[in-house]
């Protein structure tokens, strides 16, 4: 590895002109011709005697001087050192000259802190937010591809594609992948997507309701809207088969609220004792999900959302089933 020497006029004949040998990394003392930021390295040479800075892709990096002999330095990458930079190198300058060496930073691993919205149809937008995706390459849920919209450093827009069960969303990048921690939904059952599960029914009270509202959707082409007048409620019932609510163990909707409020979520006609209560902030999607043993059915007959602040509310329904 070529090391680039450049002398400074200095009087002092105590100290010669720099030069580094090899790099290393320090919890291993393994070599390395590349590394990445917070980790702790090993630059062997010669003429590190009078020591004034310690410069990663032109980043002036702190160096401890205890740390440092003539012919080793002990130093950590910054955190703000740049990757994809050019030309990747270490320069040392000290009293008596200058040295270079070609080193590269590398890009680390990206990271999944959280998604947007948390389940939806075929095509739906999701917002992925995380750190490091430059230089992506794809994004899958599961197995399947996604489609990418934009990216960012910090944000991925995907289109999600077709999947039947809940599945984990993997980011890669050049330097590697990540995996969420949290499901991609397609709800195992759909009670409203886009349109009512036709074998339920609607039947709340005080209450305006429209399936295939356009003004706030969290996916797919249509919300449901109702507005509810306080303390009324909207609700939607099971008329076809019996659904075992053993075969499920959670509740999930998108909602969006047009003013402040709470709402009581409660299940098959008990407007009391085992129920939910949410509070909701204006101009927000939500995803809300609860465990369907909180409401204690063994079978699934209705589901309700009564308005529970006394000054009614219009709300925005999306995706909402069962997982």
């Amino acid at each position: 590895m070529a090391t680039i020497i450049t002398s400074c006029n200095n009087d002092d004949d105590d100290f010669t002109n720099p030069e580094i040998n090899s790099i290393s990394l320090a919890s291993n003392d393994s070599a390395v011709v590349s590394g990445y930021k917070q980790n702790m390295y090993i630059v062997r040479g010669k003429g590190f005697s009078g020591v004034q800075n310690i410069y990663f892709n032109d980043v002036d990096t702190y160096f401890n001087p205890t740390y440092v002999t003539d012919e080793v330095i002990f130093v950590t990458i910054d955190e703000s050192t740049p990757y994809d930079y050019s030309p990747e190198s270490i320069r040392i300058i000290t009293n008596g000259g200058e040295a270079e060496y070609s080193f590269d930073v590398l890009q680390p691993s990206p990271t999944i802190t959280s998604f947007t919205p948390n389940v939806g149809s075929a095509g739906v937008e999701v917002t992925i937010f995380g750190e490091v995706f430059n230089n992506l390459e794809s994004v899958y849920f599961g197995d399947a591809e996604a489609t990418i919209v934009s990216f960012s450093d910090t944000e991925i827009v995907v289109n999600a594609p077709d999947i039947v069960d809940p599945v984990q969303i993997t980011v890669t990048t050049s330097a590697g992948s990540v995996v969420s921690e949290d499901f991609f939904g397609g709800l195992s059952y759909y009670i409203y997507d886009d349109a009512l599960n036709s074998d339920w029914w609607s039947g709340g009270w005080g209450e305006t309701n429209d399936f295939a509202n356009t003004e706030h959707v969290n996916g797919g082409s249509y919300a449901l809207k109702t507005q509810i007048n306080g303390w009324s409620a909207f609700q939607v019932g099971n008329g076809g088969a019996s659904i075992d609510a053993s075969d499920y163990s959670v509740l999930q909707f998108d909602v969006y609220a047009e003013s402040d409020g709470n709402i009581l979520v409660s299940m098959n006609y008990d407007y009391s004792t085992n129920v939910q209560v949410m509070s909701l902030t204006a101009g927000q999607w939500y995803t809300l999900t609860f465990s369907l043993a909180d409401f204690n059915v063994s079978d699934i007959q209705a589901f309700a959302i009564q308005e529970f602040s006394g000054s009614g509310n219009t709300l925005y329904i999306d995706n909402l089933g069962f997982l």
